[in-house]
């Protein structure tokens, strides 16, 4: 379902280019509120939507007070205001979009981070491959492990094939979350996950080195 958190009203979009104060405050306020609803709900990102001008104010203006939140916005193009104009949001595809872009991120930072560890060759808290991988688990070292879907799809055919192949990754992947890790499954449509099926489709950064 669809939650309100807040809402706030000020005017109309023509009111607010009169210079008295009032945009900016209903900036304010709204930068407030969302701030608190963004840390509240642990929310991942933020669509700005709205017919007019007034989003692309909103976000300027919120690049210029938080630049980190501004990282994690996009604006949207919308007819309507309040439930008509969020459902057209969703009609759009904007969340699936964004979905998208925010999972593209984290997997390209992640996967920049494990190659710079690899190329640590003596201070790396990085491992790569399947008995790699096992062996970091062993010793808990694990923090993220990175795997590509490619590689879960295909641990049916390893491992010995069929119901074996599945549980013993399955029981690597209980084995990481049980020791405080965390999992991370690559999409192989994209350059990262390619990446990563190259290093063998799995792949962890590790709380310490290992031998």
């Amino acid at each position: 379902g669809v939650d309100e958190l807040f809402s706030i009203r000020y005017g109309s979009g023509k009111g607010m280019d009169k210079g008295d104060g009032t945009k900016t405050d209903f900036f304010y306020a709204t930068l407030n509120q969302l701030k608190n609803s963004f840390l509240s709900t642990s929310a991942a990102a933020i669509i700005i939507a709205g017919p007019g001008f007034v989003k692309n104010d909103f976000f300027s203006f919120l690049k210029e007070k938080d630049s980190e939140l501004a990282k994690r916005a996009r604006t949207e193009q919308v007819s309507s205001v309040g439930t008509a104009g969020f459902i057209e949001v969703l009609k759009r595809g904007a969340v699936e979009r964004l979905t998208k872009e925010e999972r593209l991120t984290k997997e390209v930072r992640l996967l920049d981070k494990l190659m710079e560890e690899i190329s640590k060759e003596k201070d790396g808290k990085a491992v790569y491959g399947k008995e790699e991988v096992r062996n970091a688990l062993r010793y808990g070292a694990i923090e993220t492990l990175l795997v590509s879907d490619e590689k879960l799809m295909a641990s049916e055919t390893e491992e010995g094939g069929g119901e074996k192949g599945r549980e013993q990754i399955e029981s690597m992947l209980r084995d990481v979350e049980s020791g405080r890790g965390k999992i991370v499954v690559f999409s192989s449509e994209f350059e990262p996950g390619k990446r990563l099926n190259g290093l063998g489709g799995i792949a962890a950064l590790l709380r310490f080195k290992i031998e």
